[in-house]
């Protein structure tokens, strides 16, 4: 198993030491809390120790860099200077999380005041002091093109900060076992499938992956060497395993238990830690018959965590074995069809699927014939666990780059279609209507993966660690007012104008043609701006912005949510114009504006 190197160090100022008993002593002691915390399976940590002057940083600086380090924790203990973290950071080239954790929730100012002599005070209060050089790090971080993030807590009963951490670790996991995979490809794409293809040299580059091309001819091959006696077995563990449907054919399951061991031989043997295939066959009956009783064996894999696609998606099976990583599962699907009564999605495939994540056992059932290809056979139908699901999409932008396309929802229980291939009901916040709107608005190829639980803040940062755009497709649910007596404007907005501290500042953009932002997703903040709900101020009736008529919709001229492409097919937005970059990128949402609040918007 690919082990992540996590580098780590503590910050301090040699000249305390002296100066200041114990000091020092108490600094290392916060620093082996982190250690301890950051320990997990799968994970070292590279603990450099406290760095306090520039000559330790260039030793600790090689000492992370000969180690490999994947990503590097900088714990700020106290104040230090820039010169003793520089070096540190600019020689491990990675990635920099900035832990500004004080070692309480606040100084007992009682006790600190009654010490009484002012040495042991100023030395008591240098070890709270780790929100004082941070400035100071992040303006030669920026200045120096080092790419950091920032979380601020405590060091200790703080479990918002530490989820976060917690999650920056996962992320550097599942980037660390990604850069090392490798990823067989047998076959072909599918034909005319033109939005799945990809450029593998582009696959590699972004996520460190190896291809290892596979023959079809070699699991046809390896096929002919199967014992009876493994074919047996496996029968046994597809009957554990599986529901197997009374109508399935002896024959069909016979067939599939043996394609299942000689492609578990295959994996091993070329060591795979995921697979896309495709193959038609056509002509020569060895391979069609063994593409036509994989599925079975594919499912087993990639209950297995050996991620594995059909129809030769490569993107796909990325995004199935980072879902996969994160411990969510991640099944191969794609979008069926829309339940408008339910106002749910329907979604899936006709196999691979992920069993480790099904609701229940999940069942095989013959199938006469497989739609849209050859042969016919035994294949698995399943529906996801219900309850919160992440859908993952790996997808190819123009330009030539690669994003990820992330979405949450929730599997939901209800009728599916019974014909022999992974089916699940999905519904989101937004509507199954304007889900597909807005998902399908990124440009995504029509697979996708879907895991169990939320997990879309560790994948934005596992973007973040791999310097790719993350797309979140997420609603951000207000309030709408209504008031008889405004039959022109029967729907409004509830907008940020009414807040006043805000309106004055936004009042000057109201009716601009084209509205101009800063980027003020910062921070996990989004809202809404309607220049006719500056004006009105009506307040009754509430009801959800998906309920309002599009007459009404129509008039909101700026829509800020957590896209990567903020206002993503509007034309009439444009990004970091009106609000300085530095702005949006420190700020904190709405906190941006309220720190502003004395700003004469004209300075904008």
């Amino acid at each position: 198993m690919t082990k992540t190197r996590i580098g780590l160090f503590g910050i301090g100022l040699d000249t305390y030491w002296p100066q200041f008993d114990g000091l020092k002593e108490r600094l290392e002691g916060y620093l082996a809390t982190v250690h301890a915390k950051l320990e997990r399976d799968g994970v070292e940590i590279v603990n450099v120790g406290l760095v306090d002057s520039p000559e330790r940083a260039y030793e600790a600086g090689r000492e992370l860099r000969c180690a490999d380090v994947d990503v590097i924790f900088l714990h700020v203990t106290t104040y230090a200077l820039s010169s003793t973290v520089l070096p540190v950071v600019r020689r491990a080239k990675v990635p920099v999380i900035v832990l500004n954790l004080a070692p309480e929730a606040a100084i007992d100012y009682a006790q600190f005041n009654s010490l009484g002599d002012r040495t042991k005070m100023t030395g008591d209060w240098l070890a709270y002091c780790s929100a004082c050089p941070v400035p100071e790090i992040a303006n030669v971080f920026q200045r120096s093109g080092i790419r950091f993030h920032q979380i601020t807590g405590m060091l200790h009963d703080d479990p918002i900060c530490w989820n976060e951490i917690d999650a920056w670790v996962d992320a550097a996991k599942v980037a660390a076992v990604m850069s090392e995979n490798r990823l067989g490809l047998m076959g072909h794409y599918y034909s005319g499938m033109l939005d799945i293809y990809t450029d593998l040299t582009l696959q590699c580059a972004v996520f460190g992956t190896h291809m290892e091309i596979l023959e079809v001819d070699e699991l046809a091959a390896r096929r002919r060497d199967v014992s009876d006696e493994q074919i047996v077995a496996r029968l046994a563990e597809f009957h554990e395993v599986f529901d197997v449907q009374p109508d399935c054919p002896e024959e069909d399951l016979a067939e599939a238990a043996r394609t299942a061991v000689a492609l578990d031989a295959m994996v091993a043997d070329h060591r795979l830690g995921s697979m896309a295939y495709y193959y038609k066959g056509t002509g020569v009956t060895e391979n069609e018959k063994a593409l036509e009783t994989i599925i079975l064996g594919t499912s087993q894999l990639t209950g297995r965590g050996i991620a594995v696609a059909g129809e030769y998606e490569v993107k796909n099976v990325q995004a199935m074995k980072i879902m996969d990583l994160f411990g969510a599962g991640g099944s191969f699907t794609e979008y069926y069809a829309m339940d408008f009564h339910d106002d749910v999605v329907l979604m899936g495939h006709d196999g691979p699927g992920h069993i480790a994540i099904a609701e229940g056992k999940t069942k095989v059932r013959p199938l006469k014939v497989y739609h849209g290809k050859v042969g016919k056979g035994v294949s698995v139908e399943m529906a996801v666990k219900h309850g919160p699901v992440t859908l993952l999409s790996v997808i190819e932008r123009s330009g030539g780059k690669l994003a990820l396309l992330v979405a949450q929802g929730e599997s939901v229980a209800g009728p599916i279609l019974e014909i022999g291939n992974t089916n699940s009901r999905y519904r989101f916040d937004c509507g199954a209507r304007e889900f597909v709107n807005r998902w399908n608005a990124a440009g995504p190829a029509h697979h996708c993966a879907v895991g169990i639980g939320h997990i879309a803040d560790k994948i934005g940062k596992l973007g973040e660690l791999l310097e790719i755009e993350v797309i979140r497709v997420i609603w951000i649910k207000l309030k709408l007012f209504y008031k008889n007596t405004y039959e022109s404007y029967p729907w409004r907005i509830f907008s940020l104008a009414r807040r006043s501290c805000c309106g004055l500042l936004l009042c000057p953009f109201s009716r601009c043609e084209a509205l101009v932002m800063g980027n003020l997703m910062a921070g996990g903040r989004g809202f809404l701006l309607d220049h006719c709900s500056m004006v009105l101020r009506v307040n009754q009736y509430q009801r959800c912005y998906r309920c309002a008529p599009w007459d009404a919709r129509k008039n909101m001229v700026l829509h800020l949510s957590f896209w990567g492409d903020v206002g993503f097919g509007r034309p009439d937005l444009r990004v970091d114009d009106a609000l300085p970059r530095h702005v949006a990128r420190h700020g904190c949402g709405f906190g941006v504006l309220h720190g502003l609040r004395h700003v004469d918007p004209t300075s904008f």
